[in-house]
């Protein structure tokens, strides 16, 4: 049942369309009561797909920890569809473990996917940030919301071709209440609060006794803000609160790269190349 709960109360930094999609996929085993099953498909690492290729060798797929793994590799991290917590933990866990490897010399993030959710996104772009060794994102389709917030934290951005998406820098929270229905059912739920912690809460309970969202939208927009302002410091664009950039629009290819969300096209081979040279000139900074 947790990531069934995390899904229905997590602050969101994710397109409308596909949060409602997964709830509309999801609803029918909650309602059959399949939640095991349920709780199965969403561990199940489909998403999070990582190997290492060597330019030498004509692409050749490894995996991180193994002993043949070639001098000058590159850690390629696939992230598709919607990035839940746990991915992004898979996430975390797939960089450590590249960047810590000597033979690794940096990192792709292969990306398509309309955002997810906030727990654990910070985590992983400061892991992003914070590295010494070269990252670069390619974007082969959308790169909206949370994965932005990735895709921000590395050092190039590649977009496959002009049909790219990027940005929707914006953050969405979900409201949920089953009072109703449970009474209907004889049920009798009632929440009680003691007088001294009158204040916990109170973003839900706003909503559902007085139909009040501003404390709920206020929490939300000081989530937004650590959004708006660390892919503001990522990219070294002046945060404007006024700006389309930063009230969760979305640009396509050339104008993608004019505000500056992406800076060429490229594919992974392209990104595979630009890591490697960045790589030699870091190396080459720390020989002098």
């Amino acid at each position: 049942m947790n990531k069934i709960q995390q899904i229905f109360n997590s602050s969101w930094a994710i397109g409308r369309k596909d949060y409602l999609n997964l709830v509309s996929i999801i609803q029918p085993s909650i309602k059959a009561g399949n939640f095991a099953e349920l709780e199965k498909l969403l561990s199940a690492e489909n998403q999070t797909k990582s190997y290492a290729v060597n330019l030498g060798f004509a692409f050749n797929e490894w995996q991180f920890e193994d002993e043949n793994l070639p001098d000058n590799s590159i850690a390629v991290i696939g992230l598709n569809g919607i990035l839940y917590s746990w991915e992004s933990e898979r996430v975390a866990r797939k960089l450590e473990l590249a960047l810590s490897n000597s033979k690794i010399a940096g990192v792709i993030i292969k990306m398509n996917g309309m955002g997810g959710m906030v727990d654990g996104i910070s985590e992983t772009a400061s892991i992003l940030s914070a590295s010494t060794k070269p990252i670069a994102s390619v974007i082969s389709g959308n790169c909206m919301s949370a994965h932005y917030w990735l895709a921000s934290a590395t050092e190039r951005r590649f977009l496959l071709d002009k049909t790219c998406q990027v940005g929707s820098i914006g953050i969405v929270g979900t409201y949920y209440n089953a009072t109703e229905a449970m009474k209907k059912e004889g049920i009798d739920y009632r929440e009680i609060y003691p007088d001294t912690a009158d204040m916990k809460n109170r973003e839900f309970r706003d909503i559902a006794e007085k139909n009040d969202e501003k404390a709920f939208k206020e929490h939300l927009e000081k989530i937004h803000a650590i959004f708006c302002t660390t892919v503001s410091r990522n990219l070294s664009i002046p945060y404007n609160k006024e700006s389309p950039l930063f009230r969760g629009a979305t640009f396509m290819g050339d104008e993608a790269i004019k505000t500056g969300l992406a800076d060429c096209y490229g594919n992974i081979h392209d990104a595979a190349r630009w890591v490697l040279a960045q790589s030699i000139v870091k190396r080459s900074k720390d020989i002098v």
